[in-house]
């Protein structure tokens, strides 16, 4: 015979039972279906956010290419690796006509400019100029910004700097620096080339020094 079943507890204790057993459907519910639907709602939401944003930034982005193509076109032609010429003797020539351009753009007049030998350097021959002259440091600044941006791509190597004192109405001023730097160029080697012998341009003063 089976026991007789149990009733449920009535009045203010059946409903603190159902209230406990409310509770208990809701965090199931909670979390097998409410909390991964939020989760996934947040992922979703986060991938929308960084697409528009790669939008954004594409958009944006496009919206700089035509200023960016003037600016190329504007910029020149590109530089040159290597300087023209067959020999060395043409080489340097033209490159010592640069170095002249370039300081005279920066505001110098050159003491002294003078061609050096070629010298052998793999498949390519050195070449290289000679210069002297004093001038302020933002003028010398100039000038390495010159030839930075010269046509051909171009090298300063043996840098010396000597500074000169400088004496005005109101006294002593700032310095100015005896210069003299080589600027290095490059061209390709030929079977006909032969060690070249300095060519020594002449020496000129500088005005005001």
């Amino acid at each position: 015979m089976n026991p007789p079943l149990e009733r449920l507890p009535d009045g203010f204790r059946g409903r603190i039972l159902a209230l406990g057993l409310l509770a208990v459907l809701l965090a199931l519910l909670w979390t097998a279906v409410i909390s991964p639907l939020f989760d996934w709602y947040a992922a979703r939401a986060e991938i929308i956010a960084e697409r528009r944003g790669f939008l954004a930034h594409a958009t944006a982005l496009a919206e700089t290419l035509p200023a960016l193509r003037q600016a190329a076109g504007r910029a020149g032609p590109p530089k040159t690796a290597l300087l023209d010429g067959k020999n060395d003797a043409i080489a340097g020539a033209d490159l010592q006509g640069m170095v002249q351009e370039m300081a005279a753009t920066a505001g110098i007049s050159l003491a002294s400019a003078e061609m050096l030998p070629g010298e052998p350097c793999g498949s390519y021959r050195r070449i290289g100029v000679r210069i002297t002259f004093v001038a302020d440091w933002p003028v010398f600044v100039a000038l390495l910004q010159v030839i930075e941006t010269n046509r051909i791509r171009l090298l300063v190597d043996d840098l010396q700097l000597h500074a000169v004192a400088k004496v005005g109405l109101n006294g002593p001023a700032a310095p100015r620096l005896d210069t003299s730097l080589t600027v290095l160029g490059f061209r390709t080697a030929h079977e006909a080339d032969a060690p070249s012998a300095p060519v020594w341009t002449g020496r000129v003063a500088e005005a005001g020094r």
